[in-house]
């Protein structure tokens, strides 16, 4: 019986990662197309993981700079108990949190990333939380 009951959480906290993260890409995505970067990257991947702490150790944030193809690859962890027990709006936030790191991570040499097109990325990532603000309320 709590076997079920933990495996619907899990499913159920899944789908609203899932959901989330789908509303997130899209809003960011569009935004994203309309701003030219000096880099040469294609692509900005960010990886959200979110795990308790007895399997932390498997998971490292990691930053890596791919050039074929151009991929700007970031994983960086979520504290998993805020998540968990947080509202679909509090998820929201804490990965909203996690993107505006991500872009702070962009100052390593190796993404050779400006300040101002940080600013530009955070800018973006801004009006994304904004507009899912008012789609969650």
């Amino acid at each position: 019986m709590t076997l079920v009951r933990q495996t619907q959480k899990i499913q159920n906290m899944e789908k609203i990662l899932r959901k989330l993260r789908s509303a997130i890409e899209v809003k960011l995505n569009s935004h994203l197309t309309k701003l030219t970067l000096k880099n040469k990257f294609e692509k900005w991947a960010v990886i959200f993981v979110s795990v308790s702490d007895e399997f932390s150790d498997f998971f490292e944030e990691s930053f890596v700079a791919r050039r074929n193809p151009d991929v700007m690859g970031i994983r960086l962890i979520i504290d998993f108990n805020a998540f968990s027990k947080g509202s679909e709006m509090e998820k929201m936030h804490l990965m909203i949190k996690t993107l505006h790191r991500s872009v702070e991570k962009m100052a390593m040499p190796k993404f050779k990333i400006s300040e101002e097109e940080r600013e530009k990325l955070n800018e973006i990532i801004n009006t994304v939380e904004k507009e899912l603000e008012l789609e969650i309320n």
